[in-house]
């Protein structure tokens, strides 16, 4: 299988209740036409796992190769969630990123309500820091 081509994964959050933070996944990918993006995980909202209740992600000749989830995803606060992307192809057929050794993306929703991306890339979250110190200059 070859390395993932998934980039600059994004996850942010609002804070519209005191015990949930509302959630977005954003990730640049170069689809073939024909192709989507799903995101699947281990908690009900992102389907338990099941590639068929998996949340659809969406883009448009806007800001394509970026793939987002429209409406935010629910979250209790102070959960971990263990994450992956799927890429389904026209007949329904799918493919799971390639992550090294097996491993899933991770994030941490702490009290508050921020997000913490723990990645199993790191090179890919190396480059979003990168991205964010270099536009804060």
């Amino acid at each position: 299988m070859e390395e993932s081509k998934f980039n600059e994964d994004h996850v942010d959050s609002q804070f519209q209740d005191s015990d949930y933070a509302f959630v977005r996944f954003r990730v640049n990918f170069d689809t073939a036409y024909g192709q989507t993006i799903k995101i699947v995980g281990d908690k009900p909202e992102l389907g338990s796992w099941d590639p068929l209740k998996a949340i659809p992600l969406e883009t448009n000749t806007d800001i394509f190769p970026t793939w987002v989830n429209r409406k935010r995803i629910k979250f209790k606060k102070g959960v971990n969630i263990d994450y992956k992307y799927l890429i389904f192809d026209e007949s329904g057929n799918y493919s799971y990123e390639y992550l090294p050794a097996e491993e899933n993306r991770h994030i941490i929703i702490n009290i508050s309500g921020k997000v913490s991306v723990k990645n199993a890339v790191v090179f890919e979250v190396l480059l979003v820091l990168i991205k964010i110190l270099c536009f804060k200059l």
